[in-house]
């Protein structure tokens, strides 16, 4: 991995922690919405969006089979897409135990 696409990583990583942040306040404000208070409705909102991730990150580990089917034919995945893969499903794994863990927090 180069520098170039190390940095691109992490943007796309920074761009994707904002999009969850703001996800989760918007979930925190409909519990708020509807009579929570604002600590309550807050950690509800983080661990609603911390256990998606959570699931998310399972289906996509689940998605990394070496075979897979297209069309009437079954191709091998490469090293590459099965790479892919593991790094998705670890990096949604792990963001979603980052947002479960704030949940507590805010508590």
């Amino acid at each position: 991995m180069t520098r170039d696409e190390f940095r691109a990583g992490m943007r796309r990583l920074a761009i994707l922690f904002g999009f969850l942040v703001i996800a989760a306040i918007v979930v925190s404000g409909g519990f708020i919405l509807f009579g929570a208070n604002m600590r309550s409705g807050t950690s509800a909102g983080f661990g609603v969006v911390g256990v998606l991730l959570v699931f998310g990150g399972a289906a996509a580990s689940t998605r990394g089979q070496s075979l897979r089917r297209v069309g009437d034919r079954i191709v091998v995945q490469d090293r590459e897409e099965r790479r892919s893969s593991t790094l998705l499903s670890g990096g949604l794994l792990a963001l979603g135990v980052v947002f479960c863990a704030a949940s507590l927090e805010i508590v």
